[in-house]
């Protein structure tokens, strides 16, 4: 049962790369590989020693992008005068808005992985090096105040190159370790959402980070002693990217079937909005999230407060359960999160 093709998650790690070369690769998670997909996206970029990924822009969404490993340098350019450099290193984010110019250079010993979540389920891109291949040489070379002949000795095409390979080493400016406001350090946050031995989440959302528009992540981590609650989004789509450890899972989906699968690191889900869901570690170790949702404050509504709103009459006809037999449900004003798993995990036959 676990083990059946789910029409919520894919293996991002395993999937065939999009582009690869010496340089790189980039996987990706659209409509193309899952259609139920909306107003979200999810690549996974791999930049080696010396990569760049190559100034570009994206047409119908802003981006939101998290580092895995590595250290990179971004460069931006949102308008004639917001011109941005800064360094952003493993577990800090990053944003650009939909139009804005951008590249990605890594600049650290080692590889440099990236995720970027783009808000939109199908976005669409330029880059400089393929728009500049629509232009002659004597407008390029109008442009830059220089003759046509710079242009005309190296032949451009429409085609993007994508990843391209840096000369010398890397320059740092000194004051691209500065705070940026398109940075967010969501590691180094003191967790909104924490409760000992159960887990936490810190949270990149408009609440703590005032660039956000229509866009947040939740850095998620569950102990083995937690459980992420049964709950679900409402006017909010949520995907997640495992980075670390194994959980379970189960979505319901409007027609009354159960989705429920293992998931490891390098796995991607999807859960289409107000869409009930839960999930829990399997084994011994944490698992860490990164959940991606579509608003910048994403709501939240889960089981265990629906104990405190309803009265328990309601909850006794609702279940079918008399109401001397129900048990003395917990009081809270506010929804937990994150709840103690008492009980043991149910073993996969049970499901």
């Amino acid at each position: 049962m676990v083990a059946h093709a789910s029409k919520h998650k894919i293996n991002l790690r395993d999937s065939k790369p999009v582009f690869a070369n010496k340089h790189g690769r980039i996987q990706q998670f659209t409509t193309s590989e899952l259609p139920l997909l909306k107003n979200l996206s999810l690549q996974s970029v791999e930049l080696y020693e010396a990569a760049i990924l190559e100034p570009k822009w994206f047409v119908n969404c802003n981006t939101l992008a998290y580092v895995i490993e590595g250290k990179t340098l971004v460069r931006t350019l949102d308008s004639a005068s917001d011109m941005s450099c800064f360094t952003v290193g493993e577990g800090q984010m990053f944003h650009v808005h939909s139009g804005a110019l951008f590249t990605v250079e890594n600049v650290g010993s080692g590889k440099a992985h990236i995720l970027f979540c783009n808000r939109h389920e199908k976005p669409k891109e330029f880059s400089l090096s393929a728009s500049a291949g629509a232009f002659t040489d004597a407008v390029l070379g109008n442009t830059f105040d220089v003759g046509p002949e710079i242009f005309a000795k190296h032949p451009r095409t429409t085609e993007p190159r994508i990843i391209v390979k840096r000369e010398g080493p890397a320059k740092v400016p000194e004051h691209a370790a500065w705070p940026h406001p398109n940075r967010f350090d969501v590691e180094e946050m003191q967790a909104p959402t924490y409760a000992a031995g159960i887990g936490s989440a810190k949270k990149a959302r408009s609440q703590y980070w005032k660039i956000l528009t229509n866009i947040a992540m939740y850095s998620l981590r569950v102990e083995d002693e937690g459980m992420r609650e049964p709950h679900w989004h409402p006017d909010t789509v949520e995907m997640g990217f495992i980075k670390e450890g194994q959980a379970r899972m189960s979505i319901m989906d409007p027609d009354g079937s159960v989705d429920t699968f293992i998931l490891g690191p390098g796995d991607v889900y999807f859960i289409p909005a107000s869409y009930p869901h839960q999930i829990e570690v399997i084994g011994n170790k944490q698992i860490h999230f990164l959940i991606f949702f579509d608003q910048p404050m994403p709501k939240d509504v889960g089981f265990r407060q629906a104990g405190t709103v309803m009265s328990r009459r309601v909850i006794s006809a609702a279940f079918g359960i008399k109401e001397n037999e129900l048990p003395a449900f917990p009081y809270d004003n506010e929804d937990p999160l994150l709840v103690y798993r008492k009980n043991p995990v149910d073993p996969v036959a049970k499901l």
